[in-house]
C-alpha cells in the first residue's frame, strides 16, 4: 500500500514538476535577453563586447561602454501563455 501511493503522488506531481520547469526555461530566456540582449547560446562572458570591456584597465571606462548593438533592440512583444489567466 505505502509503494502504490508513492506512486500515485509521484505521478500526480509530473504535471507540476513539468510546469515548473519550462516557467524556469522562460525565465533564464528573458534574462538572457536582458543581461546578453539576445537569445544566442554564447555565454555571456565569452562574448566579444564583455571580453572588450574588461581588457579595459579603466574601470570607468568599463562601466561607460555602450551596450551592445543586439541590448539597444526593443525587447520584444511579451506573449500570453495559456496558463495564464
Amino acid at each position: 500500500m505505502h509503494g502504490a501511493l508513492a506512486v500515485r503522488l509521484r505521478r500526480a506531481h509530473r504535471p507540476r514538476a513539468f510546469e515548473l520547469s519550462q516557467a524556469v526555461q522562460r525565465l533564464t530566456s528573458v534574462l538572457d535577453l536582458a543581461v546578453a540582449g539576445d537569445d544566442e547560446p554564447v555565454p555571456t562572458l565569452e562574448r566579444q563586447w564583455v571580453r572588450d570591456a574588461l581588457a579595459d584597465p579603466d574601470p570607468l571606462g568599463q562601466l561607460r561602454r555602450p551596450p551592445p548593438p543586439a541590448a539597444r533592440r526593443p525587447p520584444p512583444p511579451v506573449r500570453p501563455t495559456s496558463g495564464s489567466g
